[in-house]
């Protein structure tokens, strides 16, 4: 690690931040593990488990448990930084609950769990709703994964209203005022 720090001093966490992005992009998935995993510990001892840099490192370590297949390990990694993310939310203007859903509901999917995800999906369309709106961009990537479920379960119907819902967000109606075009203002 570092020649400045010892082995469990949080500063080598940052490096190790660094050093995993870049082994992940070189496809070093074993070396970029070994890393995240000595992040996690350290934050854990030093921040605590209650902190917004455990959750997230322990979401990046299930999303790349995800990656290598390993679903069982990333299953746990993941909904343990949801469950942990919905407790600190109310100290911190940024948490990365929002992703922990929708990373959960794809190894759902990934793994054939559809009820799972799409018993979580509809509970995140609903909160994010009550909090942002029907008209949200935060709701594309929840619709798009419920429609996603439908479809695997072979429901189209619902699959093509989900679909529906997405674009909506996506693209939303422009309101004309003037000469100028504002969209997403309805």
């Amino acid at each position: 690690m570092s020649e400045y720090f010892p082995e469990d001093h949080i500063n080598n966490t940052l490096l190790n931040d660094q050093l995993y992005a870049i082994c992940i992009r070189q496809s070093r998935y074993d070396e970029a593990r070994k890393l995240l995993e000595q992040a996690v510990e350290v934050i854990k001892k030093t921040e605590g488990r209650k902190s917004i840099e455990f959750v997230t490192a322990l979401r990046s370590l299930g999303e790349l448990y995800s990656i290598n297949g390993k679903y069982d390990e990333a299953k746990k990694a993941i909904e343990q930084s949801y469950r942990l993310s919905r407790k600190v939310s109310d100290q911190a203007v940024e948490v990365p609950e929002i992703n922990s859903v929708e990373e959960m509901a794809d190894l759902y999917i990934t793994t054939g769990y559809y009820e799972g995800a799409q018993e979580i999906l509809q509970e995140s369309i609903k909160a994010r709703t009550k909090k942002f709106g029907d008209n949200t961009y935060q709701l594309i990537r929840p619709y798009q994964l419920l429609g996603e479920v439908y479809l695997l379960k072979g429901d189209f119907i619902e699959a093509e209203k989900n679909a529906k819902k997405q674009v909506k967000n996506k693209y939303p109606e422009p309101i004309f005022w003037g000469s100028f075009v504002m969209i997403g203002m309805n």
